[in-house]
């Protein structure tokens, strides 16, 4: 998604800086979103790694930072203090509690 933000702009840019040299704009198509690519929100398949887990996490307190809280209680429901602490067993159902947070 930043990416395609970034290419926008990048075309943008050079539309603006042709125009403003007197030169014809470069005609590229606007870019098209790709198809959805996994992010740190959605494991590419079943099987959920310690650091898949801990992007997930990251990505959750950071878009909201009253979810530390809740990302701990969820820590400790499966009896862990941190994200290496989990049971490799319960990182994909706790991968999935956390993306509901």
């Amino acid at each position: 998604m930043l990416e395609t933000k970034i290419e926008a702009l990048t075309i943008a840019i050079e539309r603006l800086t042709a125009q403003l040299q007197g030169q014809p704009a470069i005609e590229s198509e606007t870019p098209k979103p790709k198809a959805e690519e996994p992010t740190a929100q959605e494991p590419e398949s079943k099987e959920v790694t310690h650091d898949q887990l801990r992007d997930l996490f990251v990505a959750k307190s950071r878009e909201d930072s009253s979810k530390k809280v809740k990302i701990k209680e969820l820590l400790k429901l499966y009896g862990a203090a941190k994200v290496n602490d989990v049971k490799a067993h319960d990182l994909v159902e706790i991968y999935a509690e956390g993306q509901q947070l």
